[in-house]
């Protein structure tokens, strides 16, 4: 199942710290619970058909002994009105946890343009 599965790639344990944090538009969501919840919630109102996230990082630097990096993300999904696409940026903060780097902070964004300036009126 791709909701499942997108579970796995974004908050499973494998991947995130028990205390992280995730900041999106929706919300700030502190825990690894809290975190897969908010996800199942999110998926389950618009199953995700695509998921495809940088592993081109923009920057990846360090910070005493935790390193950040930052990316962008592009999503296809099947919302209440059809199918949808998103597309957006992340940043994280990864600490070190035995052999594994887990991540402590995601912040992720959506690309919205612009509005488009109004042309002033002919005179």
């Amino acid at each position: 199942m791709i909701i499942k599965g997108v579970l796995v790639q974004i908050s499973h344990k494998a991947r995130s710290a028990e205390d992280a944090v995730l900041v999106a538009a929706d919300g700030i969501f502190g825990g690894r619970q809290h975190i897969e919840e908010r996800y199942a919630d999110a998926f389950q109102r618009s199953p995700i058909t695509d998921f495809v996230c940088s592993h081109e990082r923009f920057h990846l630097n360090s910070i005493d002994n935790a390193v950040w990096s930052t990316g962008e993300w592009a999503s296809a999904f099947q919302g209440q009105t059809g199918p949808g696409f998103a597309r957006g940026q992340w940043s994280a903060v990864y600490v070190p946890d035995g052999d594994a780097w887990k991540i402590r902070l995601l912040t992720l964004t959506e690309y919205k343009p612009l509005p488009q300036k109004a042309n002033p009126p002919s005179q």
